[in-house]
């Protein structure tokens, strides 16, 4: 077996050279978004997977991910993820667990046209797009087009935060999400001239 002294540590050639060779296919694999070269990576092969199906947009390389490990299923779901905010899909985010269709849903950047947020069948999908596009455009009405309250009063949140105007809060009819407004809202302030209104609406001390 190959040893390489350096003085301090002592190293498995052969282990060097597998690493080496399987960088150059991960390399490979992401430049070309081919997955037939994430085979040849000996370590990290849902790693190099999921970045090929990333770029790509494709989804079936995910499938590629095989076991039943805790952490195989983990990477799989990984996979599918990266793929729906990539490819701005919910139906892909819709296929997973809580954690990761949250995940999936809140990382998908809608842009600012509403008509995209429109034609979402998906509910979270919609209002998570909403919020989105109410928030680049500064636009408070846009949080109208939400039809569940408590929705709406977060995308009101939000814009509350954003603009760092407080009265905004006063739109909110869920109690904890208008208290969460109000003390978001006096946190992040830069106008201190302001906190005294703010806090008198506030249960703060």
């Amino acid at each position: 077996m190959p040893i390489l002294f350096t003085g301090i540590f002592i190293f498995n050639v052969n282990d060097l050279r597998k690493t080496a060779v399987g960088d150059f296919y991960l390399a490979i694999a992401k430049t070309t978004s081919e997955p037939k070269f994430c085979e040849k990576v000996s370590s990290s092969k849902a790693s190099c997977y999921i970045s090929v199906a990333k770029k790509s947009g494709d989804l079936s390389i995910c499938n590629a991910i095989q076991g039943s490990k805790a952490q195989d299923i983990v990477d799989k779901s990984s996979c599918y993820m990266h793929v729906g905010i990539s490819t701005k899909a919910p139906s892909i985010c819709k296929q997973l667990d809580s954690y990761f269709m949250k995940e999936c849903f809140d990382n998908i950047d809608f842009g600012i046209d509403i008509t995209t947020c429109d034609n979402i069948n998906d509910y979270y999908a919609k209002w998570i797009c909403y919020t989105d596009v109410a928030a680049n455009k500064g636009d408070l009405n846009i949080c109208n087009s939400i039809q569940v309250q408590e929705s709406k009063d977060k995308c009101y949140r939000v814009i509350a935060f954003q603009s760092q105007n407080f009265t905004i809060c006063d739109s909110i009819q869920n109690e904890g999400i208008q208290q969460y407004c109000y003390e978001g809202t006096y946190t992040h302030f830069t106008d201190k001239s302001m906190c005294g209104n703010i806090k008198a609406k506030t249960k703060m001390s």
